[in-house]
């Protein structure tokens, strides 16, 4: 197995009739593992389109999305909807952490969705945080944290199942400069050292050089993909 992530002929389209609009236009795409992989392009070009169906948000129109190896279509819903909660780790723009309760019951929440005991659930999330740095911050209230620190809690949170595919949406476009950067070089070191494989939609030309292929988009369509770092 070469890719993680196997694109054949998408497309996609929104609406019906004469209201009908077609978004992405047979997407041929091949995305390796254990790299990162920057997808580009301006606003309104496909690019959260295209990550929704990588990541099973939304359904293509036609076309074959394989993961893994693994046909989606091969999968009934509930199979498909366990595979990508082990496989498939989401970090967002907005961190969308729950803000009534602490940093460590965040993290675990994948966890307890999937039925894991609430003491296991906490001890893992612990590990995760530690290892992201926050360990001081377990029993905070996000609110209490720095857009940086929240971004970390939700890199935590999308680790913790130790996903072999991590997509993320503008990930540090509400960030500094300087924590941008700390965030990229985190995942980075989780690209590296466990051969995940990253996809991050961005318009954040600062981070650009930390990306292994971009894959440029234009009107939803694949304009180009460029080797940069192997």
């Amino acid at each position: 197995m070469n890719n993680a992530v196997t694109l054949n002929s998408i497309n996609k389209s929104f609406g019906e009739a004469e209201y009908k609009n077609q978004v992405l236009f047979d997407i041929n795409l091949n995305i390796p593992l254990g790299k990162i992989n920057f997808i580009v392009g301006p606003s309104g070009c496909g690019k959260t389109t295209l990550i929704s169906i990588i990541a099973g948000i939304l359904n293509q129109d036609s076309g074959k999305v394989k993961l893994l190896d693994i046909d989606q279509k091969d999968l009934t819903e509930k199979t498909k909807s366990s595979f990508r909660k082990e496989n498939i780790g989401f970090i967002f723009q907005q961190f969308n952490l729950v803000p009534t309760i602490s940093v460590i019951e965040n993290v675990a929440i994948p966890l307890l969705i999937q039925g894991k005991g609430f003491s296991e659930a906490l001890k893992r999330a612990s590990e995760i945080l530690n290892k992201v740095g926050l360990q001081e911050k377990e029993k905070s209230l996000p609110k209490n944290l720095s857009g940086g620190q929240q971004q970390r809690v939700a890199i935590a949170r999308a680790l913790i199942n130790e996903p072999k595919i991590i997509i993320c949406d503008e990930p540090t476009a509400s960030l500094d400069g300087q924590t941008g950067t700390t965030i990229m070089e985190m995942l980075s070191s989780i690209a590296k050292e466990t051969a995940t494989t990253v996809i991050i939609v961005t318009h954040d030309n600062r981070i650009y050089n930390y990306a292994d292929r971009i894959i440029e988009m234009e009107d939803g369509r694949i304009k180009n993909v460029r080797e940069i770092n192997g």
